[in-house]
């Protein structure tokens, strides 16, 4: 190679190769950049590809994944998700019987979906605080606010930290916005804090006192989950997605799948009437069993949930394969009785088989692709959902590990 002038002739050609390169990629490295920044440049460069056309590229990338209605995704990239699927949820609050049905609640109407990145707190802070006897803002000059009610995830924990010293104060609220007498001074004099939300909050506010220092509106203030304070991020304006499922009921073990204009309904659930024939027959002077018609496709005896059959009656299997049972006790239900409040109630079965169902609803479809293509966000990706009953979603993000 020569003198050490020229290795380090040699080595600063390969340096502007590397960032001829690099550049490809709509990098944008100048001379001025240092060769330790190339890494991050040639990152970004990759990622504006991705957000571009980059489908092919997208899947060679390390990344994160999740699965639930509450996620949190770590050492993130802002680029398209581009992947995901969603997931169906079942729940029956209770244990039913023919006089007090307990709904099978499954995912279905309209989900809410919004994607939010690791500071919660959009850095709007207004003059005064909140009475913690009635959790409504009270007049003060000592101190500053968040201006508005911050959803939350009941049971978790949050972390508040602030550029200067100072004392805050967390309160919490319901669902409804109605304050459930509960506050926490989560800070005396520091500059972060923490607290753990109870199982009824779904809504919080706070307040913050300087201490030693200017009260100003202009305050840095970061809110995240977990309970470590963390370097500070700017706030980024959440993305808030709707899916509408229409008349599509979710249970658990159903999907939904694909790729734009392209998705489809894995099924594995299905919703049928009871509809009973006549048949009885005495197992005991506290058990008789009124039959009606097995679906053929379902798996077996087990996997079965009704809105009216619970510690009265049951689904039980019999001799006959194409038949079930319910049990009553027929001290308690006549007959009759049990055909007045059986007969044309909801069960779901699981089947033997999944089927797929294409989805045609053009409404959806533009749903889903515009979901298809939501964004994370550089460090953390929080992910919420809302509904009757919260579908679950499967995402993955691109990983940062640079």
């Amino acid at each position: 190679m020569g003198t050490t002038a020229d290795k380090l002739t040699y080595l600063n050609e390969t340096k502007g190769k590397i960032k001829d390169s690099i550049n490809l990629t709509g990098a944008g490295i100048t001379n001025n950049d240092t060769f330790r920044s190339y890494a991050t440049k040639l990152r970004d460069g990759l990622v504006q590809v991705l957000n571009d056309n980059g489908e092919a590229l997208y899947n060679n990338f390390p990344k994160v994944s999740g699965s639930g209605s509450e996620i949190t995704l770590e050492n993130t990239l802002e680029a398209p998700m581009k992947n995901g699927t969603i997931d169906g949820n079942t729940l029956q609050d209770g244990e039913p019987t023919p006089d007090t049905p307990v709904e099978i609640q499954s995912v279905e109407g309209i989900q809410n979906v919004e994607i939010s990145g690791k500071n919660l707190f959009n850095g709007i802070f207004e003059t005064g605080g909140y009475d913690t006897t009635n959790g409504n803002k009270s007049a003060s000059n000592d101190r500053i606010r968040c201006t508005d009610f911050i959803k939350v995830n009941s049971g978790e924990t949050y972390t508040w930290s602030f550029e200067n010293a100072g004392s805050a104060y967390v309160l919490e609220y319901d669902e409804n916005k109605t304050y459930l007498n509960k506050y926490t001074l989560i800070m005396y004099h520091t500059v972060s804090g923490s607290v753990t939300l109870s199982s009824l909050t779904k809504y919080i506010t706070f307040y913050y006192i300087p201490y030693n220092h200017t009260l100003t509106l202009n305050e840095q203030c970061q809110l995240e989950k977990d309970s470590i304070a963390t370097t500070y991020e700017e706030y980024k304006t959440p993305q808030n997605y709707e899916v509408n499922l229409g008349s599509i009921k979710l249970y658990n073990g159903d999907k939904i799948v694909g790729t734009p204009d392209n998705w489809s309904i894995e099924r594995n659930w299905k919703e049928n009437n009871i509809n009973l024939n006549g048949n009885y027959y005495n197992a005991s002077s506290t058990q008789r069993y009124a039959w009606f018609e097995k679906p053929k496709d379902s798996i077996d005896y087990n996997n079965w949930s009704s809105n009216i059959i619970g510690e009265v009656g049951n689904l039980v299997g019999t001799g006959n394969k194409y038949s079930y049972g319910i049990i009553f006790n027929p001290n308690i239900y006549t007959d009759q009785e049990i055909i007045d409040k059986c007969d044309g109630t909801n069960y779901i079965y699981k089947l033997s088989t999944p089927t797929t169902e294409q989805i045609t609803d053009t409404y959806l479809i533009s749903q889903l692709n515009v979901l298809y293509n939501a964004k994370s966000y550089n460090g953390q990706t929080n992910i919420s959902v809302s509904g009757n009953l919260p579908m679950i979603l499967e995402v993955s993000a691109l990983k940062d590990e640079i």
